[in-house]
Parts: C-alpha cells; sequence; structure tokens
C-alpha cells in the first residue's frame, strides 16, 4: 500500500535523519561558549586560551613509570640526579610520590608504583624547559 502511494517513500528517512543531523549541529553551534567565556573560565584573557592552558598543564601519557617517561621524552640527555629532580616535579604536581625518595613520610597520597600505563600525568612548565622543550 505505501508504494502505491508514494513510490519514493523511504526518501522521507533519509530526509529526516540530514534534517535532525542540521538541527543538533545548528543547536550545539547556538550554546557554544565564546571565546571570551572559555578564557574567563580558564582565567586568561581571550585569543591566548591554548597558550596558557598549555603552558600551565602539558599532559603526556605514562610510560611505565614516570622516570622512564621522562627519560623517553627528553629531546636532551639528562643523567641520574636531573632525572629524580624532574620526576620529583611531576609527581609534586600531580599529588603523587615515589617510596624510596620519601622514606614513608607520606600521607593522602596515590604511590607512583600504582599507577596504569597510559594514564595521563601533567607535566611543568619547569620540567618541560629542563628536557629543551622551551626555550
Amino acid at each position: 500500500m505505501r508504494g502505491n502511494l508514494d513510490e519514493k517513500w523511504w526518501r522521507r528517512y533519509i530526509w529526516g535523519a540530514a534534517e535532525a543531523a542540521l538541527w543538533g549541529a545548528g543547536i550545539a553551534y547556538l550554546t557554544m561558549p565564546t571565546p571570551e567565556k572559555v578564557a574567563a573560565i580558564a582565567g586568561g584573557k581571550g585569543g591566548t586560551v591554548t597558550t596558557e592552558v598549555t603552558v600551565k598543564a602539558f599532559q603526556q601519557t605514562l610510560n611505565q613509570n614516570v622516570w622512564h617517561t621522562l627519560e623517553t621524552m627528553s629531546k636532551v640527555p639528562l643523567n641520574n640526579s636531573q632525572l629524580m629532580d624532574l620526576s620529583k616535579q611531576v609527581l609534586d604536581a600531580n599529588g603523587m610520590f615515589e617510596q624510596q625518595w620519601t622514606g614513608g613520610a607520606v600521607s593522602n597520597l596515590l604511590s607512583s608504583r600504582a599507577l596504569p600505563v597510559g594514564m595521563q600525568i601533567q607535566i611543568p612548565l619547569a620540567v618541560l624547559k629542563a628536557m629543551g622543550y622551551l626555550l
């Protein structure tokens, strides 16, 4: 019966899906925050949001542990004492600790040995500079 009334009835489903997609895109565009609103949330000025967020909180995927991640990420050769200092800064920025470096005097922090591989960690600006990323 449907074929007798309208031979191309299936086109309604295609056009209906296209119309719904356009409505969704329009609503998303209209409700998108302005750059000024994003800057106010991030605590900066309009137009500098991307730079400020990158500088304050560079995210890196954890590879085995913090030490190994920094060692493989570094553009300049680092000795063990430099790696230890940089690892401590990264652990402090992420609210974590290394058991051997604290002597067990830490509470309410996450042990760096219990971190899953692939976890996102924040690398502070000073650590990035020491590894040769920023001038």
